[in-house]
């Protein structure tokens, strides 16, 4: 938050304001040279954004307060460098000669290659300026409510598909989610910090993973390109989380649990108390909750750990699944065979159907030709092999090409800036009551196997033969084909 306050030798204020308490952290300036400065002269590949929250400026003053302000900004940013280059230069200009061709946001490493690293949003239509590169907040993101967990509804431009600047209508609105427990800092701490918490904890797997399903459910599928936690020393299950969502791999396991909704996986041992995979056959096409794509789930025993099992060869697949960094030896057994699910295309629905034709991408975008987006938790049915002895007959058992988990930084390589936006192009069918809604146990994967889900157009209850975990999902845009049909 920032605030104006003449009676300091800093006017422009970093606070925290709550409705009984402003607390004032010093000058917008300093903190910028004391934190922001060295930081990005540490780190050329930094990017970082800014979400300014307005105080102290509402009522009588308050356009000369807002003027003041945007002067007090401007001054700033043009003023303060980072090894010799000022922060004005380095801001996002999305009307900038680089980005005119652009269809949607650039990818990180354009940006890097820009210069332009520095994203600033402002509460305020005042402050927006191209020249300076601060975008009004409700021209480019939509936004759920801040306060509480135990729902996601909209704070502002909710469903809201493409940014409204002045000179730019058609790349997509980009999702900020605010992920905050509590009225006071104490209460969210206790439940944040420390070790065996439930399901992780606010900021662990069994806490975020479910909301950003919620969240997507209630804003037309839209995935978070940012999320917003409190006490962010205690955020390792959050990164992780990150990671799943920009390049796959599975879902978080060994959280404390004493319910199923307590973990990620929608799975807990009550016996040992503690979050495992989601028990499912060998044969199920789906990824199972808490694998990666080409195992299935088994259950030794309740005193025992779910495990998560290769489909050919029934090795045991324990260890962590997330791509590694450069330093990390691959996680998966080199023999294992495991297929990528993360294929380019020019969009999701484009990547679903042209798969087996489409450039795999388990480096993200970088892999990707020029004018298309690597989608990840895409499952790839092989395309079917001819018999030898019969030419015209399809293999009745397609062979499975192991592939090496990529070693890129997946801080450096996400997929996209902006959300990979609700397909409704190539392979798509048109949004209907018909195919937009679909039963399974996991929002991405029943968007990446819709052909094979079963629709649901009037709601949870044709999902209940299925079994327990499976619900109705809508905002699915999905070419169904001749896939199953609902349950009466």
């Amino acid at each position: 938050d920032i605030m104006l306050n003449r009676d300091e030798d800093e006017p422009l204020r970093l606070v925290h304001s709550a409705s009984f308490l402003t607390l004032d952290y010093g000058g917008f300036r300093t903190g910028l040279g004391s934190n922001l400065i060295p930081f990005l002269e540490n780190d050329d590949d930094a990017i970082i954004s800014f979400f300014l929250e307005t105080k102290g400026d509402v009522g009588q003053g308050s356009v000369s307060i807002r003027a003041a302000i945007l002067e007090y900004l401007q001054n700033i940013f043009s003023s303060m460098t980072v090894n010799g280059v000022s922060l004005k230069d380095m801001t996002f200009k999305y009307d900038h000669d680089l980005w005119k061709n652009h269809d949607d946001w650039p990818k990180l490493d354009e940006i890097r290659r820009s210069g332009q690293r520095i994203f600033v949003f402002t509460d305020r239509s005042e402050f927006a300026d191209a020249e300076y590169g601060f975008m009004h907040n409700r021209q480019v993101l939509q936004e759920n409510h801040w306060e509480g967990i135990d729902d996601c509804v909209a704070r502002y431009m909710w469903r809201s598909g493409k940014v409204s600047l002045p000179s730019n209508d058609y790349w997509t609105r980009l999702f900020f989610m605010n992920h905050f427990c509590c009225g006071s800092g104490p209460e969210s701490k206790g439940n944040t910090m420390g070790l065996n918490l439930i399901g992780g904890g606010n900021n662990g797997w069994g806490s975020i993973y479910p909301r950003i399903q919620q969240c997507m459910s209630n804003n037309g599928g839209f995935k978070p390109n940012f999320i917003a936690l409190d006490w962010v020393a205690q955020s390792k299950e959050a990164l992780e989380i990150r990671d799943y969502l920009n390049f796959g791999g599975k879902l978080g396991t060994g959280q404390t649990c004493t319910r199923d909704f307590h973990c990620a996986t929608s799975s807990c041992n009550m016996a040992l108390g503690v979050c495992q995979c989601q028990q499912c056959p060998i044969n199920r096409v789906t990824a199972c909750l808490g694998c990666v794509s080409g195992q299935y789930c088994s259950s030794p025993g309740v005193d025992e750990l779910n495990i998560c099992l290769h489909k050919e060869g029934g090795q045991s697949a324990s260890g962590p699944a997330s791509i590694p960094k450069d330093s990390d030896s691959p996680t998966q057994s080199p023999t294992a065979p495991v297929m990528t699910n993360q294929y380019c295309g020019e969009t999701w629905p484009a990547a679903v159907a042209t798969c087996n034709e489409a450039v795999k991408c388990p480096g993200g975008n970088d892999d990707c030709p020029e004018g298309q987006t690597c989608y990840a938790n895409l499952i790839c049915p092989p395309a079917p092999t001819p018999s030898p002895s019969d030419p015209g007959k399809p293999s009745s058992s397609p062979s499975y090409s192991p592939s090496s988990p990529s070693t890129s930084d997946p801080t450096r390589s996400p997929i996209k800036v902006g959300l990979a936006q609700r397909p409704n192009g190539v392979g798509a069918g048109a949004p209907s009551p018909d195919n937009d809604r679909f039963c399974g146990t996991d929002y991405f994967q029943t968007q990446a196997n819709c052909q094979t889900a079963v629709p649901c157009p009037q709601g949870n209850h044709q999902c209940d033969y299925l079994g327990q975990g499976f619900a109705c999902f809508p905002n699915i845009v999905c070419d169904v084909g001749d896939g199953p049909t609902p349950p009466p």
